[in-house]
């Protein structure tokens, strides 16, 4: 039989010991399998090889993804997704542009979350650049160099002296979000061994039909390297793939299964017209 590689439809991920599912990875741009392997030789008299050896097998799955998935992640950097409520962590930037005749306060979009009279701690005169310039601290009231936060209003009332018309106000501060989802990496956690199910299609170079194929690795080292680049090019997920010899008594030292098939060869559901 003789087959040319149509597509990879997708990438399922689930858990070695119990089946859950832990991704799927969609929208492959790009997926390769690789396999490798060293050659020891003997050798004799003026480096004849009387016999090879093969050693350090090695396979890879590697896939390009169009789209970030918060699952995929989960797998590379071995921490699941949890939910944080009262969020108080996230940084907030305003900026305030100064009218004339209101040059005495600004007011917030959202509370500032902290310590009473802490909660701000700076705010800043914009440069001549846009970005943060002169400082003034929070004080309990505002005086001639600092300013004050009215915590249940969200009201900023300004320095008396240092702003004027035209001058831009920028604040940094913490809201509170009553709920949020967290993805953190941790030193101490890393990448998992799963069942990887690479799905797509070959064609059937003999009658150009199209069948399903299906590659599975039973221990998938998920890599925990990756790269994603903010600039002029929208970014993809990348994910590598080591497929480890299985220590499972029922695929002991397999590293990875390729199989076609056609559904029509599937056991159908029966349907009871009762």
């Amino acid at each position: 039989m003789k087959y040319a590689l149509k597509k990879a439809d997708k990438v399922i991920v689930r858990d070695s010991s119990t089946g859950k599912h832990k991704c799927t990875i969609t929208q492959i741009k790009s997926a390769s399998l690789a396999n490798t392997q060293d050659s020891v030789y003997a050798e004799g008299t003026d480096g004849v090889r009387l016999a090879t050896y093969d050693t350090n097998k090695a396979a890879t799955l590697t896939f390009e993804s169009g789209v970030i998935s918060t699952g995929v992640l989960q797998t590379q950097i071995g921490k699941d997704m949890y939910t944080v409520q009262n969020n108080t962590k996230i940084l907030y930037r305003e900026s305030f542009k100064l009218a004339a005749g209101s040059t005495t306060s600004v007011t917030l979009t959202y509370l500032a979350s902290g310590d009473a009279n802490s909660e701000i701690k700076w705010i800043y005169k914009a440069d001549a650049t846009g970005e943060p310039g002169e400082a003034y601290a929070q004080d309990e009231s505002a005086g001639t160099d600092k300013f004050a936060y009215a915590a249940a209003t969200g009201i900023i009332t300004l320095p008396t002296k240092g702003f004027s018309a035209g001058d831009t106000v920028i604040v940094d501060y913490y809201p509170t979000f009553s709920t949020s989802e967290v993805l953190e990496n941790n030193s101490d956690a890393f990448s998992i061994t799963a069942d990887v199910y690479l799905l797509g299609f070959f064609t059937d170079l003999s009658n150009g039909t199209d069948k399903y194929m299906q590659v599975w690795c039973p221990a998938g080292r998920i890599s925990g390297a990756f790269d994603f680049s903010f600039g002029d090019a929208v970014a993809v997920q990348s994910v590598t793939v080591d497929a480890n010899a299985s220590l499972n008594v029922n695929h002991e030292g397999v590293m990875w299964y390729l199989t076609t098939y056609n559904m029509s060869d599937a056991a159908a559901a029966k349907v009871n017209d009762d």
